[in-house]
């Protein structure tokens, strides 16, 4: 195999091949003696003292293997020599791609590079082929992985692209190809020469060991243990990024079925106990490789923290290890910041000289200046004062909460957010933030500083909580309870508030209360104080304006005040001029959105087009430049569902259908990026409810009608799943009239009229709850009473 390509799709299968894995005790032991040959390459004595004491036939097996890997350039666990005459040629194609050469091979088959030649456009692939003789077994496991495969969309696994039966009947599959080097080998640029001691700083080591366990930790969000993850299965490509390959052994957790796909045999120098065992992969098993692999990586540079946290993932007893990815993740991040690590924390809790240790490393120039080194010092052999020793561990234990917390709120939750599947986790790292800050506020004996740092900390909370401004976890009264808590803070601290951190929190609470609370007195009271406290000039602070005019703008619009409103979205253009952040990007399109609003309610249907365009405009620009923002996309796509409206209602029927299927589509991408996103799914409910009255508009009545009544009925059920959210009771209401309002435009009375009734029952219940606004009193459930009164006598 050459080691310059290697290849996303493995060796097929995994391992050793078929007639070689039977022989399982041999096998085993030749192959972790095989790991560490390899890991000691031209090493005569620690070949001797290693090989000493086997077996006449583990010798034969592994002069075997060496002299196969000698004569094709192989890797030690793939196609040992002898079984090559047994391989079929490969047909000339499958489908559009044609096999170039054969580039690794493996106890089920092989794996080729493949190129598309169809002239659509230029593909470089690796194509797992199966191999004949295992034509049953193969198979049924080639239809496993793929399975598998389908279910992983993430930057970080190579991409299945097509998959089916050649011409001549062979299972196989077409992988993205990974031009790139095992990532114990990899170089500082990318794919290179070198083992670990080359290859790179030791942090860059462990960046890349961290984009591996991230991608490793997405398969297991979507229900996918690995099962045999080893350098050769993690490449490096040319530009730096990290590839996890081969889920050729992989099972879905949960699915006792998939033991046919075990027959592969694992390596066993990164395979812990259970696997060695023959036990299902799991979670746990993946957690002990990424250990094993971490050792690996590290190389000469381990030191005392990374041995503990490799001792802790690869325990024997899987209660010991770390209960999944992000418990390993986080104590990498503990060790790059000196904060006492999970994996030397006993029950007690780390041990007070090993708090101290790591305060000091954390803050020895501080320390150094008031002579606190010399102190501490001078008492190592002595033994420190008590109370010298207590203020010491009290010190490091509030130092451990400040950093633990702004990790978790700006490290860590930053880089889950653009990680698909992971909105549960970020919630629970959200709770254990909390939990932090709580600490912090709370502190009998910290000084306005810290209150003041604290307070920077729970707005950021509460903004990743539920601030309508940007992408949040959807929990709006934890968002309220931690702004009001900042504000509290900041009051207290006086004139030494940072004004910025002022504006920004009463910024936030007015944009909650008038998206979410319906509590317009609040929003603008707090807004005015926002605008008192801000200081234009920065451009966080230009910001700043530009987010409390475009609420300005909403506010003055529901009031009806059109002219100011129009007013607002300008100012706040303006306060954004030549900043292309994402989030001034994304201002910029709500204040397009703000106006074309306003222009639409002020009756102007036609002429809200072009603002709507140009807020859609904006958001491609931003979902260009930021390409993993899922906020940006949503945005996108609710914009997408106000232009197609607009041009629907103006009579440009035709683009309006256009737009609006774009619209569902950006927004099934952020749905498929996380499916617990209940808001994503939200907007998606709203485009499609859109969809099927231009569908009716286009003249499709049949099929526009049974969208919506499809669309209405997921609300309803989402609403019975969660019966005390006001909220969902309310989406659900809001979908039925416009089904009802087009049965009747069709003609379809008596189905418009049972429409009707359903929504009045539902703002009825909205109404005797008290949860029901005046402006859903005026614009649906009074619209809904004279409608009924008219056609359903």
């Amino acid at each position: 195999m050459e080691r310059g390509a290697a290849v996303a799709a493995g060796t097929a299968g995994g391992g050793l091949s078929e007639d070689a894995a039977s022989e399982s005790i041999i096998e085993r032991r030749v192959l972790a003696l095989m790991e560490r040959l390899v890991a000691h390459p031209g090493n005569a004595r620690f070949r001797a003292r290693l090989l000493k004491n086997e077996s006449a036939a583990v010798l034969a097996r592994i002069a075997a293997l060496e002299r196969a890997g000698a004569a094709t350039g192989s890797m030690p666990t793939e196609l040992p020599g002898g079984f090559d005459a047994a391989l079929l040629p490969p047909p000339e194609r499958f489908g559009p791609f044609a096999f170039v050469q054969r580039i690794g091979a493996g106890g089920m088959g092989e794996v080729w590079e493949g190129l598309r030649d169809d002239g659509l456009f230029e593909q470089r692939v690796a194509i797992k082929l199966i191999q004949p003789r295992l034509q049953v077994r193969a198979a049924e496991a080639f239809a496993a992985e793929r399975r598998i495969l389908a279910r992983l969309e993430h930057p970080g696994i190579a991409r299945l692209i097509d998959g089916g039966m050649t011409a001549d009947g062979r299972p196989c599959l077409v992988m993205e190809y990974v031009d790139g080097a095992p990532i114990d080998e990899a170089g500082e640029g990318g794919a290179s020469e070198g083992g670990a001691s080359e290859g790179g700083a030791l942090a860059e080591r462990l960046r890349r060991f961290g984009d591996a366990a991230r991608a490793v930790h997405y398969a297991h969000s979507r229900l996918v243990a690995h099962g045999d993850l080893k350098p050769s299965n993690i490449l490096v490509d040319r530009e730096g990024r990290v590839r996890l390959l081969d889920f050729g052994i992989a099972r879905l957790l949960g699915d006792e079925a998939d033991a046919l796909l075990l027959s592969g045999a694992v390596t066993s120098a990164f395979a812990s106990p259970a696997r060695l065992a023959g036990a299902l992969p799991s979670v746990a098993d993946d957690v002990f490789a990424l250990g094993r692999l971490l050792a690996r990586i590290a190389g000469p540079d381990l030191d005392a923290e990374l041995a503990a946290i490799i001792a802790k993932a690869c325990a024997a007893e899987e209660a010991v290890r770390y209960g999944g990815v992000p418990e390993l993740l986080a104590d990498l991040a503990r060790r790059e910041g000196h904060f006492p690590l999970a994996a030397r924390t006993g029950r007690g809790g780390p041990d007070w000289r090993y708090r101290a240790r790591l305060f000091v490393r954390r803050r020895w120039k501080a320390l150094a200046a008031g002579g606190a080194l010399a102190l501490l010092a001078g008492a190592a052999g002595a033994g420190l004062l008590l109370a010298e020793r207590q203020k010491i561990e009290a010190e490091a234990r509030f130092d451990d909460a400040r950093g633990t917390s702004r990790y978790l709120l700006y490290t860590l939750y930053d880089q889950l957010e653009r990680q698909p599947g992971s909105l549960e986790l970020r919630r629970e790292v959200a709770q254990t933030a909390q939990h932090y800050l709580d600490r912090l506020a709370e502190s009998t004996w910290a000084g306005p500083a810290v209150r003041i740092e604290a307070a920077e900390g729970l707005l950021r909370l509460a903004e990743v909580q539920g601030s309508p401004l940007g992408a949040n976890l959807g929990q709006p009264e934890r968002a309220r309870a931690n702004i009001d808590r900042v504000l509290g803070l900041l009051e207290a601290a006086g004139p030494a508030a940072p004004r910025m951190l002022v504006a920004q929190a009463r910024l936030d609470s007015a944009w909650l209360a008038e998206m979410v609370e319906e509590n317009t007195a609040r929003a603008q009271r707090d807004l005015a104080l926002s605008f008192n406290a801000a200081e234009p000039g920065s451009a966080e602070g230009n910001r700043q304006r530009a987010a409390g005019f475009v609420l300005k703008a909403i506010i003055d619009q529901w009031d009806k005040h059109y002219r100011p409103a129009l007013a607002d979205a300008d100012r706040a253009e303006q306060a954004l001029a030549g900043d292309a952040s994402l989030p001034a990007l994304i201002l910029m399109a709500r204040a397009a959105e703000a106006r074309g609003d306003v222009i639409w309610y002020g009756g102007d249907t036609r002429g809200a087009v072009p603002a709507y365009r140009q807020a859609v405009t904006v958001l491609e620009d931003a979902v260009r430049r930021y390409a993993g923002s899922m906020h940006a996309l949503r945005r996108l796509g609710h914009a997408r569902w106000a232009l197609a409206s607009a041009l629907a209602d103006s009579g440009a029927v035709r683009e309006g259908l256009r737009e609006i299927e774009r619209s569902s589509a950006d927004l099934r991408r952020v749905v498929a990026f996380d499916a617990a996103d209940d808001d994503a799914r939200r907007h998606l409910h709203i485009s499609e409810n859109a969809r099927g009255g231009i569908l009716v508009q286009a003249g499709k009545v049949d099929e526009g009608l049974a969208l919506l009544a499809a669309t209405a009925a997921e609300r309803k059920a989402i609403w019975q799943a969660h019966p005390g959210e006001a909220r969902r009771m309310r989406d659900y209401a809001v979908e039925m009239k416009p089904l009802a309002d087009l049965q009747a435009q069709t003609g379809r009375i008596a189905a418009a009229c049972a429409s009707y009734a359903e929504a009045r029952r539902v703002f009825e219940l909205m109404d005797k709850a008290r949860r029901l606004t005046a402006q859903d009193r005026s614009d649906q459930l009074d619209n809904i009473l004279k409608t009924q009164e008219k056609l359903c006598r």
